[in-house]
């Protein structure tokens, strides 16, 4: 009003920087903090413009879809951009992560649940997919089950809190072949689309030699190894 009583224009203010932490905002996903700080360095590097001397973009990228630790990155550029800083979109995504979620007694998981950060006619997002995880699960934990079945063993082992991303190809299959000496067969991998009533969010299957229950399994040294824990192998030692 003063700037049309005036007779001068008047000046709108614009945001030039916000930051937010999406668990400040209310928001309940999260994520294994190994995941989204590896994957955010590929994202910084796989950003293309779509093409030279664009303005006003996106490029948005989902890691592990389908799976609990599915999450996405996001880079935009206003209208008055100049060109994407790889140094910057690192600087960026690792305030996000480490900045909003650390040192928590109630988080001692480290879960990473991402935000956002405006910083001028540049914004860096990262935006964690499955919303129906319970919130901010406290420990690992998980069942395993040896059977004998004369030529082979076969084994079900179930978690939550780990394995949230690969479908075991990075965890659990490679810490059982660390121990056995070689590498499960007829593995199966499935993620459920929430807890079940036995509290685990996945469920694998495989089979091994005979006799490796109690040097692997029953010690936890694979669940172990693949950054989970149960209460010990159910079976005998002939498994």
């Amino acid at each position: 009003m003063r700037a049309k009583v005036l007779g001068v224009a008047s000046e709108i203010c614009e945001v030039t920087e916000e930051f937010k932490c999406w668990q400040k905002e209310g928001r309940k996903e999260f994520v294994t903090a190994n995941q989204v700080d590896k994957n955010y360095k590929v994202f910084c590097d796989k950003v293309e413009s779509p093409g030279e001397g664009a303005v006003s973009w996106r490029f948005a990228k989902s890691y592990h879809k389908g799976t609990p630790d599915e999450h996405e990155f996001v880079f935009e550029m206003g209208d008055l951009g100049i060109e994407f800083s790889k140094a910057e979109c690192l600087e960026s995504f690792k305030r996000i992560i480490h900045g909003c979620d650390g040192n928590d007694p109630k988080n001692p998981l480290n879960w990473k649940l991402g935000g956002t950060w405006k910083r001028d006619q540049y914004t860096y997002t990262v935006n964690v997919k499955r919303t129906n995880r319970p919130w901010l699960l406290k420990e690992t934990y998980g069942f395993c089950k040896g059977e004998n079945f004369g030529v082979h063993s076969g084994y079900v082992i179930a978690g939550a809190g780990w394995t949230s991303w690969g479908y075991g190809q990075e965890t659990l299959l490679p810490a059982a072949k660390g121990c056995i000496g070689s590498p499960v067969t007829g593995s199966t991998f499935i993620y459920l689309e929430e807890l079940d009533d036995d509290g685990y969010g996945w469920y694998a299957g495989f089979s091994t030699p005979v006799f490796v229950n109690n040097r692997c399994f029953r010690n936890n040294k694979v669940v172990f190894g693949a950054g989970g824990f149960t209460d010990g192998c159910e079976g005998s030692g002939w498994a």
